[in-house]
């Protein structure tokens, strides 16, 4: 049993535990099968997560979330020891895979795009030469650094055409979203939810949620933002296609010093050149 997003949880789960309403009054009861209209009616109920029996068995989850990742080590022709442990650790630690598993059932590309940015940011990781502790926080927090969005309506996630003023107001919103979710839902105290936190701040203090300037963005978030931005412009979406690999470098290393950290640009520039 596990706190899931009303937004994630699969038809055809389990209610974990009976909801109440303010008076103690029964609202769904514990045990029932949850449909698409029951859903509905939970979110109506301005209930945003609750309990569910998972419907997948954990070594099912854990073949998925490996799979996955090992695929993506190859495909970069990137699978060392320290890659090997790190794959290893996620897969045997059961809240790890299932906040994976919450995004892959939300959205099938936010899940690819945190695999990859969590990827791209080890590589750099391992090429700056940070300890075992930081490697593990950079990996984690960039493989859950988009978790908030699974509280973000799923219409503005995949619109195909531009995002209204308010729109962008909302999805803003999720690195604070996904931070609370794990700290405050999950109980989760770990420098990796700086990450989460922090991967959409930029070097000259505009960037969100709180337009921190460089000196206050934690470094493993600043690797993350790199490597955010690198693949979603990499990535084609309903309302985009994909931009080249040279473009992409230009965009970025025009923003060294502006948007990201200029002593990490260099070493990122001549790493792409060969993910």
């Amino acid at each position: 049993m596990r706190i899931v997003p009303v937004k994630s949880v699969p038809n055809g789960s389990l209610l974990g535990k009976t909801i109440f309403d303010n008076n103690g009054r029964l609202l769904f009861k514990e045990g029932m099968l949850l449909n698409s209209d029951i859903l509905n009616r939970i979110k109506d109920s301005n209930i945003s997560s609750l309990y569910i029996i998972e419907p997948y068995c954990k070594k099912e989850i854990q073949y998925m979330i490996k799979s996955t990742l090992e695929r993506k080590f190859e495909s970069f022709n990137f699978f060392d020891i320290v890659s090997q442990n790190l794959l290893n650790y996620v897969v045997n630690d059961e809240l790890l895979i299932n906040n994976l598993l919450d995004i892959k059932n939300m959205d099938n590309y936010t899940y690819k795009h945190c695999i990859n940015v969590a990827v791209i940011s080890l590589i750099i990781g391992i090429k700056l030469g940070l300890d075992e502790i930081n490697l593990k926080d950079l990996f984690i927090g960039a493989l859950l650094h988009d978790i908030g969005k699974l509280f973000i309506p799923k219409h503005i996630i995949n619109k195909s055409s531009s995002l209204t003023s308010e729109e962008f107001q909302f999805i803003k919103k999720h690195p604070i979203i996904g931070y609370n979710y794990l700290k405050k839902n999950l109980k989760i105290d770990s420098q990796y939810t700086l990450i989460i936190l922090q991967h959409h701040e930029r070097i000259d203090g505009k960037g969100y949620p709180y337009n921190l300037n460089s000196a206050e963005i934690y470094y493993l978030s600043k690797i993350v933002s790199i490597a955010d931005v690198y693949d979603a412009l990499n990535s084609t979406r309903p309302y985009k296609v994909a931009l080249c690999t040279n473009d992409v470098l230009t965009y970025i290393s025009n923003n060294s010093g502006i948007m990201f950290d200029d002593k990490l640009i260099p070493l990122f520039v001549e790493l792409a050149y060969h993910i």
